[in-house]
């Protein structure tokens, strides 16, 4: 009777963490688009946007309502 034993696998932490990278596709509008860019430049911004001032406390979040608006009214006359 002969017993045949297999060898132990080596422990390694490199098992199942080195993946193959994926291969990307090559896309004709990227590369039409990185040469324009390499000859012209990078296309400048089309407009500056402004900050808004932000509405300070829980009043500027909510419309007045009918009672304050009348009382208002009737504070300016």
């Amino acid at each position: 009777m002969l017993l045949c034993f297999r060898p132990a696998e080596k422990y390694s932490i490199l098992i199942g963490v080195m993946t193959k990278r994926k291969v990307e596709k090559f896309s004709v509008t990227k590369a039409i688009k990185s040469n324009a860019r390499d000859v012209v430049g990078q296309p400048k911004a089309s407009r500056v946007l402004e900050d808004k001032p932000k509405p300070d406390g829980r009043d500027a979040k909510h419309k007045p309502s009918l009672e304050e608006l009348i009382e208002s009214a009737e504070a300016e006359e």
